[in-house]
């Protein structure tokens, strides 16, 4: 029917989008230099919020994740930028999911 969501679509799209942000995440790890704590992973932020800045950049045509991470941040109360280069080929299959998958 017009107006209504198909809640079953929507729910197989949800569960297809989280499957390729896991190999997203797998291809991070594997084509960005040494691989990244998980803790760094999982406060990456795509977006601006009120209190902080987002840590995905597109430089070039590249992208690049800068989280702000430190394993002893709780103790010095600085966390420290890490900048990951992702290759051209995951920067533009990282850039379709930022754009068509999860807009």
């Amino acid at each position: 029917r017009a107006g209504y969501w198909d809640a079953a679509f929507v729910e197989q799209y949800l569960k297809k989008a989280d499957e390729l942000l896991k190999l997203l995440l797998a291809m991070i790890q594997t084509t960005s230099g040494q691989p990244a704590r998980v803790t760094e992973l999982a406060t990456i932020k795509m977006a601006n919020s009120e209190s902080s800045i987002r840590h995905v950049f597109a430089i070039i045509g590249q992208i690049v994740l800068i989280p702000t991470y430190n394993k002893t941040g709780a103790l010095t109360d600085k966390d420290r930028p890490i900048a990951r280069f992702l290759p051209l080929a995951a920067s533009r299959l990282f850039y379709i999911y930022l754009t068509v998958i999860r807009p």
